[in-house]
């Protein structure tokens, strides 16, 4: 869920929309393969760890704000 394939470009997005205001840790592990063409905004942390790619953000969002959390990635 939350990952949307367009030729050989896959997305990963998240936008928030909470019903209360919310830290938000979120950590994204990447299919084997992966390579990142861009990750927004800046996470932070980004490493790889047994063939797999992890990012990871940390986030206040105050009640309803929608702000989009994402990777683009391909698969080789």
């Amino acid at each position: 869920p939350g990952v949307v394939r367009k030729d050989a470009r896959f997305t990963y997005r998240r936008i928030g929309d909470y019903a209360e205001d919310n830290l938000v840790a979120r950590k994204v592990r990447l299919p084997q393969g992966a390579r990142i063409v861009s990750v927004t905004p800046v996470p932070s942390t980004r490493f790889e760890a047994d063939g797999f790619q992890y990012v990871t953000w940390r986030r206040y969002y105050a009640k309803g704000e929608r702000f989009p959390l994402e990777i683009i990635y391909t698969i080789d």
